[in-house]
């Protein structure tokens, strides 16, 4: 196994780990509007990417510091793969909640799970292909956390922000 995929694959159960766990931590702060920036302050899907998008951040800067001299876009690769992994999440859960007309919490498990899962592969699979540079990724990077920011507090009346 490269080493590239050893730290992909720690990276993937890290994110499966403490994702789980910041799914709770809001309530467990007593609603702390710092905490309500990285996790999930109602049940909304959106609010649930963050499961994915914030741990994924986390371990991408401890990983970087290690692989960071054999990729060179290191950054764009996880952004790529994040945000495949965030629309994996949408439609895998609208898809089948439009089918079943009801949501289930072991599907909804199942789909963050394999959405970590595809993310990590991908990113091993890009960061393998040397971006021309980390500029696109960190933007990219950047906009989502000031996205989940604002409507962590501010959410727009679009199907996405409701709880299902």
């Amino acid at each position: 196994m490269s080493k590239t995929a050893k730290w992909e694959t720690a990276g993937c159960i890290f994110t499966l780990l403490f994702g789980t766990l910041l799914h709770f931590l809001y309530d467990w702060s007593g609603k702390s509007c710092l905490v309500g920036i990285f996790a999930p302050v109602n049940e909304s899907v959106w609010e649930h990417l963050k499961l994915i998008f914030y741990p994924a951040l986390i371990f991408s800067f401890v990983e970087y510091y290690f692989l960071r001299q054999e990729t060179n876009g290191f950054f764009t690769a996880k952004s790529l793969s994040l945000i495949l992994a965030m629309s994996i999440t949408v439609c895998a859960f609208y898809g089948y909640t439009a089918i079943t007309e009801k949501n289930y919490l072991w599907a909804d498990i199942t789909i963050f799970s394999l959405s970590v899962i595809i993310s990590y592969i991908i990113s091993c699979l890009y960061s393998r292909n040397k971006f021309s540079g980390n500029l696109v990724g960190t933007n990219l990077m950047l906009i989502f956390i000031g996205l989940f920011t604002v409507f962590s507090f501010f959410q727009p009346d679009i199907f996405i922000f409701r709880e299902p």
